[in-house]
């Protein structure tokens, strides 16, 4: 597991604090041990020290692998202060607080060029204050469970995000499934929601069962592959390569198109590679789907690429715990979260993922 806490009652979980100098030992330790070794060996012949390079980089390498591998987060609780220590080359944080403290788990945006990247933050909230005492990129599963081992550490609730606002959830209901929360908690349903028109989400279901399917392409995402292939088109026909001038040495520049060149020398790199690229986009976007089964028993999704299962994953209805949708700039996620998985699901439409979420949670709910 991920978030460990031993019998000493520090809480570790895995930091990428050290992956840049670890990087930078792995680089150094093979550059160590071949070019340099080599140049050396060409210079200092006679030396016998120049043999060492080799173990020595050999060294270096293992070094950086452990600072990838192995540097954890620490938290050491006592009293009303928390310690926290990121790897072992940082020096040491405490944080305090002195009323009630609540754990904060939440996620931000951030806008990177054309990616988006989700951060989830785990804050110690002592009334205005807030110390942030996590902050990594994705790995939902390992910043909740962070949050729920310092709640239950410290004996404080935990104020998660969910889809409309926060929610306070007590020490004691930490680990309870959806449907006993939704017991204490009724406000957990939510409104009940129309299905929107159009949905791109297929539905079938009977008394025990619900089976929901849609295809993962959208109009953003459609946008995008028409902007690729025009792209590609204009790449073909755009003179960006120089032409010999007859009878003078010198050529002329921006003279010929990846066109030109296939049409008089016959070669055809270009479109092959161009090609395979704008073909294999086509296969995945056109023939990604997704498919989630709702049973008594397990919450079971599968994603298809033309018929072919690529990706399941599973979640016992008795450890179901959050049902809720993200807003990003690429769409709507819907989230179905246990602490031993999180299933994920992108739709085209807002509104759909919003409707299949009040399902699933009147379906798991009741």
């Amino acid at each position: 597991m991920s978030v460990v806490k031993n019998s000493s009652g520090v809480i570790s979980i895995p930091s990428e604090s050290n992956n840049d100098l670890g990087l930078f030992l792995v680089f150094l330790g093979l550059a160590t041990s071949f070019p340099v070794r080599a140049l050396l060996n060409r210079i200092y012949s006679e030396n016998a020290w120049v043999d060492a390079c080799a173990p020595a980089g050999i060294v270096l390498v293992i070094l950086g692998f452990i600072l990838i591998r192995y540097t954890r987060k620490r938290f050491w609780l006592d009293g009303k202060s928390v310690r926290v220590q990121d790897g072992w080359l940082k020096r040491a944080l405490r944080y305090t607080w002195e009323g009630d403290p609540v754990i904060r788990l939440r996620s931000q945006d951030e806008e990177r060029g054309p990616n988006t990247l989700e951060f989830w933050l785990v804050n110690l909230v002592d009334g205005k204050r807030q110390y942030v005492l996590d902050r990594r990129v994705g790995h939902h599963i390992e910043s909740r469970s962070l949050a729920e081992a310092l709640a239950k550490t410290i004996n404080c609730p935990v104020l998660e995000k969910a889809e409309n606002g926060e929610i306070l959830i007590p020490r004691e209901e930490l680990d309870l499934p959806f449907r006993e929360r939704v017991r204490k908690q009724p406000e957990l349903l939510g409104g009940e929601v129309s299905k929107p028109d159009p949905c791109p989400i297929e539905c079938e279901e009977d008394e025990n069962h619900q089976r929901y399917t849609w295809r993962l392409l959208s109009p953003a995402m459609l946008n995008e592959f028409f902007t690729l292939v025009l792209f590609v088109l204009l790449l073909a026909v755009v003179p960006i390569f120089p032409k010999p001038i007859p009878g003078q040495e010198t050529v002329e520049r921006f003279q010929l198109s990846f066109l030109d060149i296939a049409r008089l020398q016959h070669h055809f790199l270009y479109f092959y590679v161009s090609g395979a690229i704008v073909a294999l986009t086509a296969f995945f976007l056109f023939g990604y789907g997704k498919e989630l089964r709702a049973g008594r028993k397990s919450l079971d999704a599968c994603d298809r690429l033309w018929g072919f299962p690529v990706y399941k994953a599973s979640i016992p209805a008795d450890q179901l715990e959050e049902i809720w949708v993200r807003q990003s700039a690429r769409g709507a996620h819907l989230q179905l979260i246990s602490d031993a998985c999180i299933i994920t699901g992108r739709t085209s439409n807002s509104a759909a993922a919003v409707w299949l979420a009040s399902r699933l949670r009147r379906f798991y709910g009741t």
